[in-house]
Parts: C-alpha cells; structure tokens; sequence
C-alpha cells in the first residue's frame, strides 16, 4: 500500500474522541477515502520529521481524534530520539482494540505534554512500555535515555516475576506510590489511556462483552486495578488534573457500558 506522509500543523491539540459510525473498525465498513488510507504520519520535533508506519489507517484516527498525530511535539525537540526509539521497539505490536501500540504511549506522552510536564517525564511517557512489552532491558534505557527516565519508566512498569494479574497490579500500585510525585502523574496519564482504549474496547465489540467471550474474562479485573489505582492517586496526588480526568473517565465508563448477560 502507497505510503502518505502527513505533515503536524495548528495551535490545537486533539480530542480523544470513541470509535463512531464513520470510523468502523476494518471490515465494518465500505471502501474508505484517500484520507483514511495513510498509513504514516510525520511527527516534526525539533525541525525533524519521523515517520511512524501503520498497517492500517483507519485504526489511528479514532485514537488521535485527528488526521494527524498530535501538535504538542514540537513543545518536545528532546523527546525525538525517544519518539523513535519507541516507535522501533514496539514494530510490529497491537493494543487489544487492535491499534497500533504506539499509539498508547504516544497518548500518554500527549496527555502529560498537555499538563506543562518537563521533557524529561513526557519522554517517559513515550518509552514507559519498553521494558515491560519489548526485550528492551532497563539497563539499556539507562544507557540511552539516563536514569532519571529510566527510573520513571521502571516504577510504572509490572514485575512479570510475581504471579497472578492481582498480585502482579497489587505490587505495581505499592511501587508507584513508593517512587513520588512524578511517577504518580506517569501512572495517572497512563492509565487515562488504558481506561479510554477500555471503553473503546466495549464500543465496538459490546456483543462479545454480552456473551462472555474468553477475551472479557480480564476486563472486570483490569476495571477494578483502574478504580484502586483512581483511589491511590486520588490520595496522592488529588490536584492534578489528569487524577480529574481518570475520574470523569471512569464514571463516565460505568455509566455507559454494556450490561453482561446474567447481570454481572
């Protein structure tokens, strides 16, 4: 497929918006248009550009809310070389609604841009996933990046050492509230992604929420390491606005989501 190169322009950030009639997942819909067809966009940091390959386009523009990638990377010229890294190391992955998976970090990297955070935490927004979902180790991110990132991005990353998903988030939370205030907004800004990509995972596949598919056996468990996470940060760090907004994400989610059959 013929490559487009998209060029990041415009004052405004986008909005987060969930998947509609118009933005189906593949399959769902007829032939698209030549805008929905792009399969890079070039993200300009710095006076350069980077070009981020995805399979399939249509899968990027309900996550950005936009036909580009977000504008705040030009706010970030430091966080270039971690764009790419990033980008590199996650090659080839998918999220669980099927998106691209750096899609996830460069959200939460916009999310904590959005905020007026330093370079230095955006950046671990954008690699916090390296260590854990890639043979990146956190030896090697130190070398890269320095330990101040590294540090950040290994308090928000789980021990896959500890068995069990509620032992395994249990000792996560334990670990992030252990390491201050800016692995906190790291984990707040992280998991304001997971929640919306949760609820976007409900909206185009409701029926397979309704008819207990092995796929949703983990959703009630992520949805409760999303609520005692919303608890932790709510003590900790109360004033922030992405501790807002993973609120009125969460509510916002319970309210909305479909009712599992049986009642559960």
């Amino acid at each position: 497929m013929h490559e487009e190169r998209c060029a990041i322009a415009g004052p405004a950030l986008p909005t987060m918006v969930l998947l509609g009639e118009r933005d189906r997942v593949p399959g769902q819909r007829k032939a698209a248009g030549k805008a929905e067809r792009r399969t890079c966009a070039s993200l300009w940091i710095g006076g350069h550009s980077s070009c981020v390959a995805f399979g399939d386009w249509r899968r990027v523009r309900p996550m950005t809310g936009a036909s580009c990638f977000p504008t705040f990377y030009p706010e970030v010229p430091a966080s270039q070389t971690a764009v790419d890294y990033a980008r590199r190391r996650h090659a080839g992955q998918r999220r669980a609604d099927g998106s691209p998976f750096i899609l996830h970090p460069l959200e939460v990297a916009r999310f904590l841009a959005g905020i007026g955070a330093p370079d230095h935490l955006v950046s671990a927004g954008i690699l916090h996933d390296v260590v854990e979902k890639t043979e990146t180790s956190a030896s090697e991110l130190g070398e890269r990046f320095g330990e101040r990132i590294a540090a950040l991005v290994a308090a928000v990353s789980d021990d896959d050492r500890i068995d069990g998903y509620g032992r395994r988030k249990a000792a996560l939370r334990r670990q992030v509230a252990r390491a201050g205030e800016e692995a906190l907004t790291l984990f707040a800004a992280d998991k304001l992604s997971k929640l919306r990509e949760l609820g976007r995972e409900t909206a185009v596949d409701h029926e397979q929420l309704r008819t207990h598919s092995p796929r949703d056996d983990l959703r009630p468990r992520r949805l409760r390491h999303y609520q005692r996470s919303l608890a932790l940060l709510e003590e900790r760090l109360s004033d922030s606005p992405l501790v807002r907004a993973l609120r009125d994400e969460l509510q916002s989610y319970l309210a909305q989501r479909p009712t599992p059959a049986g009642g559960r």
